[in-house]
């Protein structure tokens, strides 16, 4: 049960405060659960290449199976999803890397989502600066940027 068992901390780059998950919810990815480190009695895993909003949107996932982003402090509309697109891209990046792929399928289609919302310009100067060197196994990755350039092309404002 995630309701009973060991809960283990997860630090993100740009927090001290530690997000709380149940180990239980871990373990399909054994990836993210080796990372898990014991310190006495707690027991802690530092993700030093995500946002705090980012894991946020993690540990959300990991209890609900669904998609959640933080309220960014931004009052300018483009300001907040240009926040929520960067939480979800790092999510992205994440889910590949730790292996979870159900949060993969979900972090694509909210992107998709998201990319329409947004300035194709920002949209890849974020997809430059998070995803400099995409996974070369990654087949969907390419076709989204490849997708969001064509946008830029179809409508020039």
């Amino acid at each position: 049960s995630p309701y009973i068992g060991p809960i283990i901390k997860l630090f993100c780059k740009d927090g001290d405060l530690a997000l709380q998950v149940h180990r239980s919810l871990l373990e399909p990815s054994s990836k993210l659960l080796s990372m898990a480190k014991d310190h006495g009695t707690k027991t802690e895993i530092r993700l030093n290449d995500i946002s705090q909003e980012a894991g946020h949107v993690l540990v959300h996932f990991l209890y609900t199976k669904t998609y959640r982003c933080l309220r960014s402090n931004d009052s300018v509309t483009q300001g907040r999803q240009l926040a929520e697109f960067r939480a979800c891209l790092e999510c992205y990046v994440t889910a590949r890397k730790y292996a979870l792929s159900n949060l993969e399928t979900l972090m694509q289609t909210e992107l998709e989502r998201l990319s329409t919302e947004i300035t194709v310009p920002n949209l890849i100067a974020i997809l430059e600066e998070l995803c400099p060197r995409p996974s070369q196994d990654d087949k969907w990755f390419p076709c989204f940027v490849e997708s969001c350039v064509q946008r830029a092309f179809d409508d020039p404002q």
